[in-house]
C-alpha cells in the first residue's frame, strides 16, 4: 500500500528573480481522490512553474503507487510459486496412490482368476460325485432286484435245490462261491464308489474352503482399494482447488502488471512534460 503522506508541503516558497511567490502543496489524498484530474493536467505541455511542481508531486505519488503495485505483483508471484509447489506435491501423492490402486487391481484380478479356476474344479468334482451317486444307485437297484428275484428261490426251496443239485462237492463249493462272489462283487463295487465319492466330496470341501478364503481376501482388497480411490479423489479435488487459486492469482497478477505498465507510461510522460525524472 502507498504510504500516506499526510501533507507533502504546507507551503513551498519559491524565490523568483522578481520577488517571492507562495505555492500551496497538494497532498496524496487529493491525488488518490481524483487521479484523472492530475493525469489530465500533467499530460499537457507548456505547464506553469506551479503546475510543474504539482505534477512533480503527482509523479512521486505515482512512483510510490507503482512501487506498491510492483510489490503486489511479486507477492502474487510468490503465492503462485507456492501453489505450484503444492500442486506438484499433491500430484506426486496422486501418482503414488494410483500405483497402489494398480497393484490392488492386479491382486484382485489374480485372485479372481484363481477363484474362477476353483469354481471350475468344484463343478468338475460335483459332476464326478453325481456320476458316482448314479452308479451307486444303479448297483443298489440291481442288488434289490436280484434279492426280489431270489425270493421265489427261498420260498420254494429252489435255492437249496440249486445248491443241493451239485454233482459233487467241488460243484457244491463252486455253486456256493459263485453266489457269494456275485454278492461280494456288488458290495465291493458299492463300497469303492462310496469311498471314491467321499474322497471327491472331501476334495470339493477343501476347494470350497480355499475359495472362501480367497473371496474374503478379495473383499479386503476391494475395501482397501475403495479407501485408496477415495483418497485419490480427495487429492484430485485439492489439485482442482489449487488450480483455481492459481488461475485467480494469475489473473490478478496480469491485471496488476497492466496497471503497472500504465503507471510507468504515465510517469514517463509526466517526466517528459516537466523535465524531471
Amino acid at each position: 500500500m502507498i504510504k500516506k503522506i499526510s501533507i507533502l508541503l504546507l507551503a513551498v516558497i519559491i524565490f523568483l528573480s522578481n520577488g517571492t511567490k507562495l505555492i500551496y502543496a497538494v497532498d496524496d489524498t487529493d491525488f488518490a481522490s481524483d487521479e484523472g484530474k492530475y493525469y489530465s493536467l500533467c499530460s499537457q505541455t507548456g505547464l506553469s512553474s506551479d503546475d510543474k511542481n504539482t505534477c512533480k508531486l503527482f509523479q512521486q505519488y505515482l512512483t510510490a503507487k507503482a512501487k506498491d503495485i510492483q510489490n503486489q505483483v511479486q507477492n502474487t508471484q510468490n503465492q503462485i510459486n507456492s501453489i505450484k509447489g503444492n500442486i506438484s506435491s499433491v500430484i506426486s501423492t496422486i501418482n503414488a496412490l494410483q500405483a497402489q490402486i494398480d497393484e490392488l487391481n492386479s491382486q484382485i484380478s489374480a485372485l479372481q482368476t484363481q477363484i474362477d479356476t476353483i469354481n471350475a474344479n468344484i463343478a468338475k468334482l460335483q459332476a464326478q460325485i453325481d456320476e458316482r451317486t448314479l452308479k451307486i444307485e444303479k448297483l443298489n437297484n440291481q442288488i434289490k432286484s436280484r434279492m426280489v428275484d431270489m425270493q421265489p428261490f427261498v420260498s420254494l426251496n429252489k435255492y437249496i435245490e440249486f445248491i443241493m443239485g451239485a454233482t459233487d462237492f467241488v460243484d457244491l463249493i463252486r455253486r456256493t462261491s459263485a453266489i457269494n462272489e456275485i454278492m461280494d462283487y456288488d458290495t465291493n463295487q458299492i463300497k469303492e464308489m462310496e469311498d471314491e465319492k467321499t474322497k471327491l466330496k472331501a476334495d470339493q470341501d477343501e476347494m470350497q474352503e480355499q475359495k472362501n478364503a480367497m473371496t474374503s481376501q478379495q473383499d479386503i482388497l476391494n475395501e482397501t482399494k475403495a479407501s485408496v480411490d477415495s483418497a485419490k479423489a480427495s487429492q484430485e479435488e485439492l489439485v482442482l482447488e489449487y488450480q483455481k487459486q492459481e488461475a485467480e492469482l494469475e489473473a490478478a497478477k496480469r491485471a496488476a502488471s497492466d496497471d503497472l505498465g500504465d503507471l510507468k507510461n504515465s510517469i514517463q510522460k509526466i517526466a517528459d512534460n516537466i523535465g524531471y525524472i
